[in-house]
This record gives C-alpha cells, sequence and structure tokens, in this order.
C-alpha cells in the first residue's frame, strides 16, 4: 500500500477519501435509526398478524370439533337409542318368500303374491336397525335440522337437574340428592321424549309437559334406579377393586385399569341400559293418541290404553321389550362407538398434521 501511496498518492488519496465517505455518510444514510426502526416495526406488526392468524385458525378449529362432538354425542347417544327403544320390532310390512320365483306381500291392503328374482328380494328391517337408516329418517324429516331435535328441551333438563341436584345437595348427599332431581324434572325429560319420537310440531317445548303428578307416578322407579347407579358408579368401581385387587395395589397396575373398564361396562350394560330403555318406555307410553310418531311405534306401549289406564308399568315396559329388541339396542350402541372411534381418529390424524407441516409455516 505505501508502494502505491508513492506512485499514485492522488489516487490513494481519492481512494481513502471515498473509502471516509461511504463509511461516514453513505452506511449511516442508508441504515439510519430511523430504517432499523422501521424494519424492527415492520417484523413485529408481521410476526403479530402471523400470531393473530394462527389463533383465529385455532379457535375456528376447537369450535368445530366442539361442534362435532357434542353433535355425535346429542345425536348418537341420546336422538338414535330412544327411537330405537321405542321402534315396534316388526314392521307394518313384510315380504314372505315362497320359492324362488315367488314371493308374498303382506299388508293392510291385503296379500299380494309376485314374481320377482331372488336378487331383488329385500327382508323388511325396522329403521333403527342401523345408523345410516335412522340418519336417513331424520333427514328426510327436516334436514340437518332432525339431528338436533329437542336440543332446546334437552338442554333446559339438564340445565335444571343441576341447579336442582345442587340445592338438594345442600342438605342431602349428591348420591341421594341426584334421583331425587330426576323426579323434579321428570316432566322436561318426557316432553324431551315425546319431542324425539314424534313429528315436527310447532308447540314450543314447554307447552308439551306432562302433568306433573302423573309424570313422577309413572317414572318414579326407572329414573330413580337410572340417576342412583349414575351417582353411585364412581364410588362403587373404586370401591369394588379393592375389594377385589385388595388396599395394597398400585392404582397404575394394569389389572386395576382392566378391571375398571369392565366393571363400568358391567354396570352400563346389565344396569344403566336397562333402566334407560324402560323409562323411555313408559315415557313413550304416555304420549297423546293425536301425536303421530316418525317410527312405527312399539305396539306394547299402547295395550294399557284398552285396560284403561294412562301409561303402562315398568314391570310390562320391561316384558314388552323383547330379546330382539334389546339385541338391537346394544348392537346401536356398539356402531355408534365405533363411530366416534373413528371420528376421533380423523381428528388426531389431521392434528398431527397440523403440527408436523402447518405449524412451522406461523413461527
Amino acid at each position: 500500500m505505501e508502494a502505491i501511496r508513492a506512485l499514485w498518492p492522488n489516487v490513494v488519496v481519492g481512494v481513502d477519501n471515498v473509502n471516509e465517505i461511504f463509511q461516514t455518510k453513505v452506511i449511516p444514510h442508508l441504515v439510519s435509526g430511523r430504517s432499523v426502526e422501521t424494519l424492527v416495526a415492520r417484523y413485529d406488526k408481521h410476526k403479530q398478524a402471523l400470531e393473530t392468524t394462527r389463533s383465529i385458525l385455532s379457535n375456528i378449529q376447537f369450535a368445530i370439533i366442539v361442534l362435532i362432538i357434542l353433535t355425535v354425542e346429542y345425536t348418537l347417544y341420546n336422538i338414535f337409542p330412544t327411537l330405537a327403544i321405542v321402534e315396534d320390532e316388526a314392521p307394518p310390512y313384510y315380504v314372505a318368500v315362497v320359492s324362488k320365483d315367488t314371493v308374498v306381500l303382506e299388508g293392510p291392503d291385503g296379500v299380494k303374491t309376485a314374481h320377482v328374482d331372488e336378487e331383488s328380494i329385500l327382508v323388511a328391517k325396522p329403521i333403527t336397525s342401523g345408523l345410516r337408516s335412522i340418519y336417513g329418517l331424520l333427514r328426510s324429516i327436516d334436514g340437518k335440522k332432525s339431528l338436533f331435535r329437542g336440543v332446546f328441551c334437552f338442554v333446559a333438563s339438564k340445565v335444571a337437574l343441576f341447579i336442582t341436584t345442587f340445592f338438594i345437595s345442600l342438605l342431602l348427599p349428591v348420591v341421594v340428592a341426584l334421583p331425587l332431581a330426576s323426579l323434579l324434572i321428570a316432566p322436561l325429560s318426557t316432553a324431551w321424549t315425546h319431542i324425539i319420537i314424534t313429528q315436527p310440531s310447532e308447540k314450543r317445548f314447554w307447552r308439551r309437559l306432562p302433568p306433573f303428578g302423573l309424570t313422577v307416578r309413572a317414572t318414579a322407579l326407572p329414573s330413580v334406579i337410572l340417576y342412583l347407579v349414575t351417582g353411585l358408579q364412581n364410588k362403587f368401581v373404586p370401591s369394588a377393586i379393592l375389594a377385589i385387587l385388595g388396599p395394597a395395589v398400585d392404582p397404575r397396575d394394569l389389572r386395576v385399569w382392566l378391571l375398571q373398564i369392565s366393571l363400568v361396562l358391567f354396570t352400563w350394560a346389565f344396569v344403566a341400559v336397562p333402566a334407560h330403555a324402560v323409562l323411555v318406555r313408559v315415557q313413550a307410553s304416555m304420549l297423546p293418541e293425536e301425536e303421530q310418531t316418525i317410527v312405527p311405534l312399539d305396539r306394547g306401549l299402547t295395550l294399557h290404553r284398552v285396560e284403561g289406564r294412562e301409561y303402562m308399568s315398568v314391570l310390562n315396559a320391561w316384558r314388552s321389550f323383547s330379546r330382539a329388541a334389546w339385541a338391537r339396542l346394544i348392537k346401536l350402541y356398539g356402531k355408534a362407538f365405533l363411530f366416534c372411534l373413528a371420528v376421533g381418529a380423523i381428528v388426531a390424524v389431521i392434528a398431527v398434521f397440523e403440527l408436523i407441516f402447518i405449524a412451522p409455516l406461523f413461527q
């Protein structure tokens, strides 16, 4: 550099001047304090926009998942079983096969013989034999709104049950308070059953409430059994596990987990479901005669009218529910459970996909 300065001093001085000017004026001008603040502000604004977008998308997803869960829970585990419990096991029309080429059609209009192919013969089954057939029935009545029929009455009954149980539990144990509260809100739950099994009506649900005294007399026993089991289940299962495996058992033991599931399923299948079925059938027997049902009503639910009674007894509600109807109801619960597992698996796959591929875009 010294040799260059000796040969071309003016050039070197010029270069030094340019370097000094570039460092002292150009760079500070290009990257001023204001420019840095602007860049930082733009980055913060962009980051805030990404956070806002992510928050909005997360809330929308959460709302959709909650809506799906509530729809599946309400429709599959409340509406569908109620229809299955009251439907007649023998449809009003059925097909009897005589030979490979002929069938006899029996119905209200008489007996007719028709020639058909063997593959075209369809044996009539109850509508509540499958999830798809029930869904099709509800859609044909009032579109997708039928999947939420009676939801306002359902919510009102659950809120009333919670509030009533709370105040009674101030004086009595919850195990006792819950069955007593179920008796006080019996007209609401009975009105909900009537709404589910009948054609759409312009009446508000509070105008369809049956008389309080009559409803309590009719539904007292199955209601108390059902809600007593619900209240005792949380206490019965742990006590039974300790009695079977001993007090020194490790709560993390696989045997505890399996035994707990087995006891819950046992009490649900052999106590809760029968009590609920009997309760629904007694409530359905109180349906006014002018109401039209959306499924063929079990003929056993109307025999009490011939005897001059206002509702069927608990014993008749139990005896008139055939083995085929019990099997159909349990199968329906099983199909609903498998459907819920499939929905849960789909939601889990979507969540994993978002964590792997979409979440890094917002970081």
